[in-house]
Parts: C-alpha cells; sequence; structure tokens
C-alpha cells in the first residue's frame, strides 16, 4: 500500500471539517433510518452524506426537513445534507431552512442520472447548462453564511465531458465529489474516466474526491496517486463490502465481515429493527435467512 494516509483529516475555509479523506456517497432508496442507524452502531462511517432531498415543486418544512434528518443527526457525526432540484432560488430557500436547523454543510447534487430525476430537469440534467448551474451554485453560496460549507456533486458532462466549463459553473463551492462519468454513460464501463479526473483536479481550484468503481482500497490507492484527488467516495461497493471505508481509512488489510459484525452487534445487545434492516440490505438471501432465524431462535 501507498503512503496515503486517508485518515488526515481536511479543513474547508468554512470551517467545516471533513474528518478523513473516505466518504459514503449517498445511497437513494437504500438509507433508510434503521439502516442509517445500523451503519453508525456498527462504526462504518465517520460523517454522513444524506440522499437527496427533493426541492422540485416544492420546499420541504422546517418540520419535515428535522424529521428526514433524524438518524443522521442523532449519530453526533459530521453532517453534509444534500439538496436536488432546477430552480436557483427555491434551492437557497431550502438551504437556509437547514442552516436554520443548524445544518453546517449543504451539498448540491448535479449529477444523478436517474431518468425520474432528468425528466424533471434536475440532477444531471442541469449539466446541458452550465450558466444555469452557475446562477445556483451563485444564489445558494450567496444566501448561506460564509461559516457554512457548500459542496456538489457532479458528473464529468452530460453526452460529452465540459470539465473546464463546468468547474467555472460551480465556483464558490469548496469541495467538490466528481463522478468521471457523463450522465449518459450512467454507470457503463469508461476507460479513460480517471484520466477526466485527472483533468478536472489539475484544473480545480478547491479539493475534488473522486468517485467511481472504488471496490478496494487499492483502487482508492490507485485513483489518488494517478489523479492527485483529494479523497475518495463510494458507494455501491459499501453494501457488499461494509468495512471498505474502514479498511481504505485505517489500512487494516481485513475487516470483519458482515455476519460477525451482526453477531458482535446482537451480543452486546444492540437494537433488533437496525440490525434487520442492515442485514436485509448487506447480506445474500441465504445469509439473511439465516440471520433471521438465529434472531428469532435468541428471542425464542
Amino acid at each position: 500500500m501507498s503512503q496515503i494516509n486517508f485518515s488526515d483529516p481536511l479543513p474547508l475555509d468554512s470551517g467545516f471539517l471533513l474528518p478523513s479523506r473516505v466518504l459514503l456517497s449517498p445511497m437513494e432508496g437504500v438509507m433508510t433510518p434503521p439502516f442509517v442507524r445500523a451503519v453508525h452502531l456498527l462504526r462504518l462511517t465517520d460523517l454522513w452524506l444524506t440522499p437527496f432531498i427533493s426541492v422540485t415543486g416544492s420546499i420541504p418544512s422546517p418540520a419535515v426537513l428535522r424529521k428526514r434528518l433524524l438518524p443522521y443527526t442523532e449519530s453526533g457525526l459530521p453532517l453534509i445534507v444534500q439538496l436536488i432540484g432546477r430552480e436557483a432560488e427555491m434551492l437557497a430557500e431550502c438551504a437556509v431552512s437547514l442552516e436554520k436547523l443548524g445544518i453546517r454543510a449543504v451539498n448540491l447534487n448535479l449529477a444523478c442520472p436517474s431518468p425520474t430525476v432528468t425528466a424533471h430537469g434536475a440532477g444531471g440534467a442541469l449539466l446541458r447548462d452550465p450558466d444555469h448551474v452557475r446562477r445556483i451554485v451563485r444564489a445558494v453560496r450567496d444566501a448561506l453564511r460564509k461559516e457554512t460549507s457548500l459542496s456538489v456533486k457532479l458528473r464529468a458532462g452530460y453526452s460529452e465531458p465540459d470539465i473546464p466549463r463546468l468547474l467555472d459553473a460551480v465556483e464558490g463551492a469548496e469541495f467538490l465529489l466528481l463522478h468521471y462519468r457523463t450522465v449518459t454513460e450512467n454507470y457503463r464501463p469508461v476507460g479513460n474516466g480517471w484520466k477526466r479526473l485527472a483533468e478536472a483536479v489539475r484544473r480545480s481550484r478547491v479539493p475534488i474526491f473522486g468517485n467511481g468503481d472504488i471496490a478496494s482500497p487499492e483502487d482508492a490507492v490507485r485513483m489518488m496517486e494517478q489523479t492527485d484527488c483529494a479523497g475518495v467516495a463510494l458507494a455501491r461497493a459499501f453494501l457488499k463490502q461494509p468495512g471498505l471505508l474502514n479498511r481504505i481509512r485505517t489500512g487494516a488489510a481485513d475487516s470483519p465481515d458482515v455476519p460477525d459484525m451482526l453477531e458482535e452487534m446482537e451480543r452486546a445487545g444492540s437494537p433488533q429493527g437496525p440490525l434487520r434492516e442492515f442485514a436485509r440490505r448487506a447480506l445474500p438471501p441465504e445469509e439473511f435467512r439465516k440471520f433471521l432465524f438465529r434472531v428469532r431462535g435468541r428471542n425464542a
């Protein structure tokens, strides 16, 4: 392994501190409240970046925002709240509402390739119009206090890489999460993806966390070495290897697998609701059935 230290914190100009150089990317439809609580109980992440809160059509009320964020805020971990939408003024107003609730870091999702999202002109669809991206980022940045962090998640472009224009458009964000594929490439293999990321890092005035195809500590090291990015972000690989972030962060050769972690939590008397939700998401069906059988046997 390289001498890269993924456990190094990254202080930002706003005063917000990223506790390490490894981020768990949002997983829409996966990060249910029990799942979030189980991940925290298992100590599998040191920071939360929430799945997006939609600001398309209406702005969620403070009560709705507070309830949505409760599983994250109750963990006590640093929290970045992600917003998605297409109207600059609405996104700025929602960001201020979050700030009033005590949130000190906001992320704008300009990357989601879901047809449901892009059909509404949000997420990755915004990358077709860098000028509109610029209006959104400036509106949100101007609305927030300087002590509140603003970051952006984006892709390399919509149908073609457009890195120079997009980096100019997101000026005002103090760090970026960049998935090196374009929106239309979705999650298909891309041969020159890390070259795109390296280009962005060379051009960017702010730290960039690379995102895409990190499935092992070795992948994380190679991405850092080949692109000079400030850190890495991953999501899908986490469900297969929940200990992966810790392995990358600590440089440990191995970490307990899911059944072992669940056994430890059961012995410690951890709440079974979060345990079951996490097991359902992270275990193959046969292993999940064994887990349920074991839990039911102990409660008989």
